[in-house]
């Protein structure tokens, strides 16, 4: 899309990226040797995985620079892996780096059990346990039973009614089903889209119950990932019927004008089957969940000045996006949506941190 009727120009809004460079869902402090084929021979890797790490260097250096002091505003955001990381460092950013909202996009954590083992293949328990997660998450990571973020991003809410919170998704999210079949011990078999559907709506109405502040944007399609793509102005597969703004308008006044009620008025959804189980299954996990330190009170929004900070990823297949971090720097002058082009905006390579 180009920069007039972008939100992050009408906003005035300083970018910083941190890239999703080892696969593991920003929670990885760990090194493994593995057996990587070539086309001729089998040969010994050595695999690591530093998402904790390479998230805490931005998230130090974010706190180290001076443009960015805490009376800015700041959004924290992300989508596919990246919208997991943010719920699972929710109260951990938002307790000492001072963050006004969330902005979460296409992974609601649709995750199988056996999502548990590689947590700790990952070593992602320790790295709960600096992030302040309470003892029964810890304990629940460490026995391979905490393998979807919902009860530990429940708990963050729970705790901050008033959050502001956006969600965007597809009904029927089509990576979000392969990697559910994919960390399957064996071939999965059943209605997996129906168990998706009742395990998205079942949570996305938790977390509505928990903050009056959450609200979601769901569209009927299999499409992944909606923020970063040219479409959003433009395809129509992006836009809900149910609601009266588009899905850019949707994020827009989520951003810049402070609109927290925009969930269009979908009809009831259609729960197949396992709905009650799925339930009580829900109940069940948020039962678990010890509340956590209050994270922080009513926030000033009113700051002229704003940066967004996103946790990205994107998914093409196994694949992921390049290893490049940069800053999105807006000039002194204000962009008054006219002749605006990308020439207008200072682009910045930085190194940050111990990054593999």
């Amino acid at each position: 899309m180009t920069l007039v009727g972008n939100p992050l120009v009408i906003g005035g809004w300083t970018t910083i990226v941190n890239s999703y460079c080892s696969g593991d869902l920003f929670l990885g402090n760990a090194e493994h040797e593995l057996i990587g084929f070539n086309s001729k021979v089998s040969e010994t890797v050595t695999v690591y995985y530093n998402g904790f790490n390479n998230t805490m260097s931005v998230l130090n250096w974010i706190k180290a620079m001076p443009e960015f002091p805490p009376e800015q505003e700041i959004v924290l955001g992300g989508f596919s892996a990246g919208s997991l990381g943010v719920q699972m460092w929710a109260n951990y950013i938002v307790k000492n780096y001072g963050i006004d909202k969330l902005l979460l996009d296409s992974y609601i954590g649709f995750l199988p059990q056996e999502a548990g083992a590689t947590l700790r293949y990952w070593n992602s328990c320790y790295c709960a346990e600096e992030l302040g997660l309470s003892q029964i998450f810890i304990e629940q990571c460490y026995k391979g039973f905490l393998y979807e973020p919902r009860s530990v991003f429940l708990d963050f809410l729970k705790r901050n009614k008033n959050f502001p919170v956006s969600y965007t998704g597809s009904t029927h999210d089509a990576v979000q089903l392969k990697f559910y079949a994919l960390l399957k011990p064996h071939e999965y078999s059943g209605d997996i889209i129906g168990t998706f559907s009742n395990f998205q709506w079942a949570t996305l109405n938790s977390y509505n119950e928990a903050d009056e502040n959450f609200s979601e944007y769901i569209v009927d399609s299999s499409i992944h990932c909606f923020v970063y793509k040219n479409d959003i102005s433009n395809n129509p597969n992006f836009n809900s019927p149910y609601s009266n703004q588009t899905m850019l308008e949707y994020i827009s006044n989520f951003l810049n004008k402070d609109v927290f009620n925009g969930t269009p008025n979908y009809p009831a959804p259609t729960i197949v089957e396992d709905a009650e189980n799925e339930e009580e299954m829900l109940n069940e996990t948020s039962s678990q969940s010890s509340f956590v330190d209050d994270v922080k009170g009513e926030n000033n929004r009113k700051n002229k000045s704003s940066m967004l900070f996103f946790v990205i990823i994107c998914v093409v297949g196994l694949t992921t996006i390049p290893l490049i971090h940069f800053i999105i720097r807006k000039q002194e002058h204000e962009y008054n949506g006219a002749g605006v082009t990308s020439d207008d905006l200072r682009f910045t390579k930085i190194e940050v941190g111990q990054i593999t």
